[in-house]
């Protein structure tokens, strides 16, 4: 998806999360003109009881045309088992099976609700969290901008962060998190490397940071683009230092 796509999606998101009914409820039959006005609805109103949104399966005639598509709450499924040591460094995802799902009939990119399911397996996200909904998460523009300006100042993501969650009256407030920011900053220091074998080992270590969100890596670059340090460290090597640390 194009930069300008993702932030008219975000923004579409924003304004559909503020203007929907407090009762709304989803209907077999209801249309809507197009995927991000089907998706965002279902969002919005997830977010609203408490739940998150992944996309589900879709379908496609001979023609290789969209025919059915499904989104569904983000405890859909099981998770998969893992050993002790895993879980210790592993992000801590909990998929109960979930039955809860929309499915849409898709004619000509044009989606009508064909079923939804409403009833869930397990507890809603509390008022006080919904914030953290992972679908939901929105970085403004302008949040974006002055990340982008404090770093270049020197304040690191993690001040820039505090920040901007104060100005928003506290971070449930700001619309994302510091993983958010921190991931956000991060790709911006990567775009301002110039390509070549340290782009090859940044996109490997992004791949790395993707599969494993327990390990982290920073860069410096100079003024011309030009890798100057690397920094990186895995799951194993904090563990090691930790042990340390406690001894």
């Amino acid at each position: 998806m194009a930069e300008s796509e993702l932030q008219h999606e975000t923004s579409h998101l924003a304004h559909v999360m503020r203007d929907m009914e407090k009762d709304y409820e989803f209907a077999v039959g209801m249309v809507f003109p197009n995927e991000l006005e089907a998706y965002d609805k279902y969002v919005a109103y997830a977010i609203g009881k408490g739940f998150g949104v992944r996309k589900g399966n879709m379908f496609k005639n001979g023609k290789g045309e969209l025919t059915r598509r499904t989104f569904v709450c983000h405890c859909e499924g099981h998770s998969v088992s893992s050993s002790d040591q895993e879980k210790k460094f592993e992000r801590y995802e909990v998929r109960y099976g979930c039955p809860a799902r929309i499915k849409f009939k898709v004619n000509n990119g044009v989606y009508e609700v064909m079923k939804h399911i409403s009833e869930h397996n397990h507890a809603f996200i509390p008022d006080d969290q919904k914030h953290l909904i992972r679908c939901g998460r929105i970085m403004s523009d302008t949040s974006k901008s002055v990340l982008v300006d404090m770093r270049k100042a020197g304040i690191g993501g993690t001040t820039a962060y505090k920040f901007l969650a104060n100005e928003a009256g506290g971070s449930k407030n700001l619309g994302f998190n510091l993983r958010d920011c921190q991931n956000y900053l991060q790709t911006k220091r990567s775009d301002g490397i110039s390509g070549g074998d340290g782009q090859s080992v940044l996109n490997h270590f992004h791949l790395m940071q993707m599969q494993n969100p327990m390990f982290s890596y920073d860069v410096q670059v100079d003024q011309d683009g030009r890798l100057t340090n690397l920094f990186w460290r895995d799951s194993m090597l904090k563990f090691d230092y930790d042990c340390l640390v406690m001894f």
